[in-house]
């Protein structure tokens, strides 16, 4: 199965909602009204990109403001509702786990904890890749030799001072 973005896995939560009436999404889509937290997403777009907007949304039959409401925030609200306000419930959540066949899974599943993973991964690789970088070109100060730092058991590169100091006489 190929992995969605927030957005379209918002749309595609939303049409299934509707049953399948993608066409006649914004007429059947009662969102607005009952106040879901993925009605400003419902057609895979962020509306609310660039605004400094306030969204109410209704979670567990709580009213509930956002400001820099975001698609991974609105999922976050969706999944708490569907659990019946429980985020235990949310982490350890089964709809993607031994599904049927025929029976697609969930499709804000991945984004239940309001994190992308994909995001995080790639954080976590980088993150990595710094700290090799680091450790290879800046290694532990472990011994200090003639003024250079140097690893263990490793000859200085250069030594600031020559051991000795040719005059004019030529000593």
């Amino acid at each position: 199965m190929k992995r969605l973005t927030p957005l379209q896995a918002i749309h595609k939560y939303c049409v299934w909602c509707v049953a399948g009436q993608y066409k006649s999404l914004k007429k059947l889509c009662a969102g607005e009204e009952c106040g879901c937290p993925l009605y400003p997403f419902k057609d895979g777009v962020n509306t609310l990109r660039g605004k400094n907007k306030t969204v109410e949304v209704v979670v567990c039959d709580t009213k509930i403001k956002f400001r820099n409401y975001t698609p991974l925030k609105a999922i976050r609200q969706r999944c708490i509702d569907c659990s019946g306000g429980d985020k235990k419930e949310v982490r350890e959540c089964i709809c993607y786990e031994n599904n049927p066949e025929e029976v697609e899974p969930c499709p804000l599943w991945i984004y239940r904890k309001g994190k992308n993973p994909v995001l995080q991964e790639i954080r976590k690789l980088s993150k990595k890749g710094l700290e090799a970088f680091k450790k290879y070109h800046f290694p532990k100060k472990s011994t200090l030799k003639n003024g250079v730092v140097a690893k263990e058991n490793d000859k200085p590169l250069w030594k600031p001072y020559p051991d000795k100091i040719k005059g004019e006489d030529g000593i």
